[in-house]
């Protein structure tokens, strides 16, 4: 009868070396789900938010340099993108005060941001940006639009980038 009592007391709780294989255990699994999330997937994601919120910061400045003269910049390459790989890109922006300095996107050259206007109407002041995390298609992301149909932005062939439209 004492030593059934001794056992059932025993029982009660963890051994430290129970403990302790439980605590190994979890921490493999731990280990093998930050091997499975894979970082440059989540480091591709940050690179675009940041991409996406400089797109907005243009987009909005965009808008105050339109409400301040009337119209908008000046597509300086007509009949092309306008891009940041221009030194004045933009320049009347900086000029005005509208933003402090453009954005230089992380993955230039590959990436950078691109501005057409395309006068009065839906689509507007054009700023594209190349994401890199999506899977190229004709669903625009989230705040993008795709006013398009085989150019970029274009709402019937795969593309990866994002596109703000600011009609006027």
């Amino acid at each position: 009868n004492c030593s059934t009592k001794l056992i059932n007391q025993r029982n009660l709780g963890f051994t430290l070396v129970e403990l302790l294989v439980v605590i190994s255990i979890i921490s493999i699994l731990a280990g093998v789900v930050v091997m499975i999330i894979n970082p440059v997937q989540i480091q591709k994601k940050a690179r675009d938010a940041g991409r996406i919120s400089a797109a907005a910061q243009l987009q909005d400045a965009i808008l105050r340099y339109m409400t301040a003269t009337g119209s908008p910049p000046v597509n300086k390459i007509p009949g092309a993108g306008y891009c940041s790989e221009n030194a004045d890109f933009l320049k009347e922006l900086v000029d005005t005060k509208e933003i402090t300095a453009m954005p230089q996107d992380p993955s230039y050259p590959t990436s950078k941001y691109c501005y057409y206007d395309y006068g009065p109407g839906s689509t507007g002041a054009l700023v594209v940006v190349t994401l890199e995390a999506i899977t190229p298609t004709t669903v625009a992301p989230k705040g993008s639009c795709r006013p398009f149909s085989d150019n970029w932005c274009s709402n019937t062939i795969p593309n990866s980038y994002y596109c703000l439209c600011t009609p006027y």
